[in-house]
């Protein structure tokens, strides 16, 4: 691996030093988008309001060049702009930062970018705009005692737990339908089973070593295959994530690694989906398998699905499961506006022989926008 990746540096730089032939220099433009939705929310939960507005949106900015010898070169900048729950609505954070090269050897992200895992694998799709149950953007209030959502704060099969943190990626270029991916992360500082690992070093420092509990040294590895067969499109996708636990400080602790597969087809108006992930969480007698399976319509400007999703939680005797199902639709205004709608339903269930046991539901009825910009 580190011959990969020493090579891969080499490649950058011989890409930099060409920058000088670029017949114009990067050029920025912004994008992004902004979504919110109405809800009205039925649940056993106690001192919750039944109706209330959330929000999230996002700014891009990016820009590339491409220099004469056919290789492009560019920048992407992800900043939160409003969200319900952080304290990014005036200020904005950024959410992602990288740069890349990309021409006829593949395309190479150095930064705070998704890892390949994340980028490759295939998911049901949503059954309305920006909204559906897989690692959902609007959800229920989950119970204080649940852990089948401890891959986040819903249920999900992305592979997602390394998030952002600092790392390269490189992809293949796709070659008969198949394209490989991967990415490497020296330190996650944000990544890991426990709070020890959140500190991140200051600009130009190397991170510290043998924090207890912090998963580093991240590996991501992804594959996937498009082609279409006698009208229907086909996409399935196969992703691993492994990561060293740096200081173990009680025998609770371990290695972390998951993996995934998934599938999407299409045929006509009509998209089917599906994934499935496994993940170890890092921890001894501690593992997560969820599910998810979706199909949707899409005629003209209107499209309606429905999803659904399972994530089970074992935890020594105690096993946690939740389970959420979705019915959307969504019309399509004009370019970049977007309306949804939708009715979710959650359920939670807990089974441990102690006062533990709990099995609590919540319904959702969503009416909103997404504007894409």
């Amino acid at each position: 691996m580190k011959k990969i990746l020493l090579g891969s540096t080499a490649l950058a730089a011989t890409l930099v030093s060409g920058a000088a032939m670029a017949e114009s220099p990067i050029e920025l433009h912004l994008g992004g988008y902004f979504q919110a939705y109405g809800i009205y929310q039925d649940t056993d939960q106690t001192n919750l309001q039944s109706t209330y507005i959330t929000q999230r949106g996002r700014i891009f900015v990016k820009g590339s060049t491409t220099l004469d010898n056919g290789i492009t070169v560019g920048v992407y900048t992800a900043i939160k702009a409003g969200e319900n729950g952080n304290l990014d609505k005036a200020n904005g954070l950024i959410k992602k930062a990288y740069g890349f090269f990309e021409g006829s050897f593949g395309r190479i992200e150095i930064g705070d970018a998704d890892g390949a895992a994340t980028q490759m694998g295939y998911t049901s799709p949503d059954p309305a705009p920006a909204s559906g149950v897989n690692s959902a953007n609007f959800y229920a209030n989950p119970p204080a005692a649940n852990i089948a959502g401890a891959l986040g704060s819903t249920p999900t099969t992305y592979q997602n737990w390394d998030a952002q943190n600092t790392k390269i990626v490189y992809f293949t270029p796709r070659m008969s339908g198949f394209q490989f991916g991967a990415s490497y992360t020296p330190s996650s500082c944000f990544t890991g089973p426990t709070s020890g690992g959140t500190s991140c070093p200051s600009l130009g420092q190397a991170p510290s070593d043998n924090t207890a509990d912090k998963q580093s040294e991240v590996y991501q590895f992804g594959a996937n295959y498009t082609n279409t067969f006698g009208g229907i499109d086909t996409a399935v996708s196969a992703t691993y994530v492994t990561a060293t636990n740096e200081l173990a400080t009680s025998s609770l602790t371990k290695d972390r690694e998951s993996y995934s597969f998934g599938a999407n087809l299409g045929y006509q108006d009509w998209s089917l989906g599906g994934s499935y992930l496994h993940d170890n969480k890092g921890l001894v007698s501690n593992e997560t398998d969820a599910w998810d399976l979706g199909v949707k319509y899409t005629m003209g400007a209107f499209s309606v699905g429905v999803q659904h999703i399972e994530s089970t939680t074992a935890l020594y005797s105690r096993e946690d499961n939740v389970q959420a199902t979705m019915i959307g639709a969504g019309y399509k205004i004009g370019p970049g506006v977007n309306l949804g709608l939708g009715v979710q339903d959650w359920s939670w269930d807990s089974t441990e022989p102690t006062s533990l046991d709990y099995k609590t539901d919540a319904k959702m009825i969503l009416i909103g926008t997404v504007l894409n910009f």
